[in-house]
């Protein structure tokens, strides 16, 4: 079961899951595979939107979609490696969607995955369950950090705060070799921080694979 600081999914849409595989899968094994997936998705908090997303139908960049099927086609060998990835683009170029995804990937074959975005972590901070929460971050075996932007570190104080706890992340799993993919919408996301922690963040970055994601606004091209 997934930390209750990170879990963010309203039940009732695990619910509403549940009703429509009642009706697309007759089955009874592939219901109740299909509804296990759909759980284990709920559990590492991936959102709603992305749980029957795939990459199949992605027209964002090309290279993306090649370094995605590339990084799924053998996850105990990524996971042995321990990649450290950050996906840098503008809005609705499909890092989340990627991302996601390979959580998906690694779930569906029995490795656990949390998916959280920087604000959660703060939250976290917050929560009574913060102990459980570090925990989470520093052992699931997948780990994606999202919307990790300069928009939540407006202060000094904030940069040093939060720049620190992703610090100790960051240290813990690249030390670790455990697989961590990093989303911004920032050019350079170490000129967010400021000192000392600057110098902390920039010195583990350079143990983190920085692929520009390019191409155009892909959320324009979704049919609502």
């Amino acid at each position: 079961m997934s930390c209750q600081a990170f879990n963010n999914i309203p039940k009732n849409k695990l619910d509403i899951a549940y009703e429509d595989l009642e009706v697309k899968f007759k089955d009874p094994n592939l219901l109740r595979l299909a509804k296990d997936a759909i759980l284990r998705f709920y559990n590492a908090n991936i959102p709603v939107k992305y749980w029957t997303l795939d990459m199949e139908k992605f027209e964002g960049d090309p290279r993306l979609l090649e370094w995605y099927k590339k990084i799924t086609e053998d996850l105990p060998g990524l996971y042995k490696k321990g990649i450290s990835v950050c996906l840098a683009g503008l809005y609705g170029r499909g890092k989340t969607l990627t991302t996601t995804n390979i959580l998906k990937q690694a779930l569906v074959k029995g490795y656990s995955a949390q998916y959280v975005t920087l604000e959660d972590i703060i939250t976290s901070t917050k929560s009574y369950d913060h102990y459980q929460a570090r925990q989470e971050l520093l052992q699931t075996h997948f780990l994606v950090i999202d919307e990790l932007d300069p928009r939540y570190m407006a202060t000094e104080a904030a940069s040093d705060f939060q720049g620190r706890m992703l610090e100790s992340v960051l240290r813990y799993r690249t030390q670790n070799k455990l697989p961590i993919f990093l989303c911004t919408n920032a050019v350079d996301i170490e000129q967010a921080f400021t000192g000392a922690i600057k110098e902390a963040i920039s010195s583990l970055m350079n143990y983190v694979e920085i692929f520009p994601v390019l191409g155009k606004d892909y959320r324009k091209q979704e049919k609502i």
